[in-house]
């Protein structure tokens, strides 16, 4: 498929589909709480705005920056309190591809692969395409080509691939693999480096799947791996895993790109969370 244009009925079906996706999550962050009882106004901020001149990417540090910088409308909305939660709402949709933008060595051309992908895999591809719409200092004025594969237990390899587009840059979105990483089927592609958004490489509950799969990211040759977690705990957690296996010390950052919204951690009813709160990028 695609994407190039969007019309106006699939505007509102990508829409919609972002807003269902919350209603069938049993979050209870206020911003959730308000969007299921002002449907309308969670949708029209939920729209993505007219793709114009390109954002540069030193020209924002937070999201109120890449708002305005945007355009991005909430003027359906005028009290302060709905405000606020509207715009942690929107934060929730965008956190996945302005982590990436601001965090990941981007070149011209480049195939990486989102391992373990839950929620980024079934993100409305309308908002990856503002990665489309950020200007790198290292890669102005110069074409993108570059393909995102996700990969893991919860990707819907039903699902097609699509194209998204602006002006000569192109983003493929492919659903590559539904299973673990480490048991695709060999050769696997020759990807330039990997995003692993909350993978929870240390929680008791997710560390022994991810091992085989670490191993092989490790090994691979100079290839950047963006990693993201949930909390500081799991930061903590994960950067001692990531310890154990290399000998290096790694250092996550709080993300200012994070989600602002924050729900119960499943395994642990006294662990809040807030996708890719902390963020940290290695080369292997």
């Amino acid at each position: 498929a695609d994407a190039t244009m969007f019309s106006a009925a699939s505007k509102t079906a990508f829409r919609q589909q972002a807003f269902t996706s919350f209603q069938k999550r049993r979050y209870q962050d206020v911003s959730f709480m308000w969007a299921r009882k002002n449907p309308e106004q969670a949708r029209d901020c939920l729209a993505v705005p007219p793709s114009t001149e390109k954002v540069n990417a030193d020209s924002f540090d937070n999201f109120q920056d890449y708002y305005e910088r945007r355009n991005w409308k909430f003027s359906s909305i005028t009290d302060s309190s709905e405000l606020k939660w509207a715009k942690r709402l929107v934060s929730h949709v965008l956190s996945a591809p302005l982590t990436f933008s601001k965090h990941y060595p981007s070149r011209p051309r480049q195939r990486v692969c989102v391992v373990g992908a839950r929620a980024e895999a079934t993100l409305p591809v309308h908002y990856w395409n503002e990665m489309l719409l950020i200007n790198h200092r290292n890669i102005e004025s110069t074409i993108l080509e570059w393909t995102l594969d996700f990969c893991g237990p919860e990707t819907l390899t039903t699902s097609s691939n699509v194209t998204l587009r602006h002006e000569k840059d192109k983003l493929k979105l492919q659903w590559t693999h539904c299973g673990y990483f480490h048991d695709m089927q060999d050769p696997k592609p020759e990807w330039d480096g990997f995003v692993l958004y909350n993978p929870g490489l240390g929680h008791d509950h997710l560390r022994e799947g991810w091992q085989p799969t670490m191993e092989y990211l490790l090994a691979s040759t100079e290839k950047p791996i963006l990693l993201t977690a949930h909390s500081e705990t799991d930061a903590k957690r994960d950067a001692q895993i990531l310890y154990e296996m290399t000998g290096r010390s790694i250092d996550y950052q709080p993300n200012a790109f994070a989600s602002c919204i924050s729900y119960e951690d499943p395994y642990d009813s006294t662990h809040q969370v807030s996708p890719n709160l902390f963020v940290t990028t290695i080369i292997t």
